[in-house]
């Protein structure tokens, strides 16, 4: 597993949001950024100078197909250890907004084993573009859509925002995921969102694009024009903090070469010239976001986890996909160990 930080502390965010906790729990309220000798942070200027500095996290998680497999387990390990309602804000990109609409309504475990599930109806193949059956909603989204909790969902204090992109530019917009009493219009949004060119027909939707409030327009995933919408999760939810959970690393080289030549081939026809760029540039997109998080202010200190490539975008084993479920558990396990290690570390140096 890569970590990537922009401060010279790779568990930085874990660190800051355990000695937030602690604090919470003896002295009540709001999470608050403790410094390291167990005292919040203070702003020093303007109208809130002397008030206390609040823990704001916002996690960020791109796709990456089966692999998704991965950020599912990590969040179940969160989930499991109690920390799944402290985050002000989610930023999940294709696959990954399944992965947090499930934790943000408690059901991590059932989207792990909902990946499990999907080989086993047929449906997960590399070849899957050159197929003119469209059954990515009917197999996957739908049914991910049914094992939510909507009143836990309504429930939850968190932002929720993802992004889509336009059919025939190729251009990404950000969407706010509320739930809503009404969900037709919530879960057409969720469908776009998770809606891989080719894999199944582009949905229709209204008032998306910025002052155009009543311009009707085909959308689909939005990691084909936004892979990992860094810099737009720190603009819209400004916080001090941020997680991100990919689902893997670069691909294999055997992969890789196999999968571009399927994307090509696949998206050959039927798919807008922009569209196909923007897909087959997903990754590319990925690592100069990365390259670009090393480079924001430490005063939003940032953190991402990037396992090591596992299983493959189109795994069909199950074996393979509970194994690397159980990984994103365990990596996630490592990281909170090894960051309260460190915190309980720097506690024992003060006092001795």
């Amino acid at each position: 597993m890569r970590i990537l930080s922009n401060t010279q502390r790779p568990l930085a965010v874990f660190e800051a949001w355990i000695r937030a906790r602690e604090y919470r729990k003896i002295h009540g309220g709001p999470l608050l950024i403790i410094d390291e000798h167990g005292n919040p942070v203070l702003y020093k200027y303007g109208k809130k100078k002397g008030e206390p500095k609040k823990f704001r996290l916002v996690i960020v998680v791109p796709g990456g197909g089966m692999s998704c497999v991965v950020s599912a387990g990590e969040f179940e390990e969160l989930q499991e250890q109690g920390y799944a309602n402290d985050a002000i804000g989610y930023f999940p990109i294709s696959g990954g907004l399944a992965n947090v609409l499930a934790f943000a309504c408690g059901k991590s475990h059932r989207v792990r084993s909902f990946y499990e599930e999907l080989p086993k109806q047929g449906f997960i193949s590399l070849f899957r573009m050159l197929d003119p059956r469209m059954l990515l909603v009917d197999l996957v989204i739908d049914p991910m859509l049914e094992m939510l909790d909507y009143r836990r969902l309504r429930e939850c204090q968190a932002e929720i925002y993802t992004a889509v992109t336009e059919w025939l530019t190729g251009r990404a917009w950000v969407v706010r995921i509320p739930v809503e009493e009404d969900s037709s219009q919530w879960r057409k949004k969720v469908r776009a969102a998770l809606t891989l060119p080719k894999m199944s027909p582009p949905v229709e939707l209204t008032g998306i694009i910025p002052g155009e409030p009543n311009r009707k327009a085909l959308f689909c995933d939005g990691a084909v024009g936004m892979p990992l919408p860094l810099g737009e999760a720190i603009k819209l939810m400004r916080p001090t903090h941020v997680l991100v959970l990919a689902a893997r690393d670069d691909l294999e080289p055997a992969e890789s070469v196999t999968f571009s030549w399927i994307t090509q081939l696949g998206l050959s026809w039927g798919v807008p010239p922009a569209t196909k760029k923007g897909t087959l540039a997903i990754d590319d997109g990925t690592n100069r976001a990365f390259a670009r998080m090393c480079e924001i202010h430490p005063r939003i200190e940032c953190t991402a986890l990037i396992p090591k490539s596992s299983i493959s975008l189109f795994e069909s084993n199950p074996a393979l996909i509970h194994a690397a479920g159980e990984r994103g558990k365990e990596l996630m396990h490592e990281c909170l160990e090894q960051a309260q290690k460190a915190v309980n570390r720097h506690r024992h140096d003060l006092v001795t």
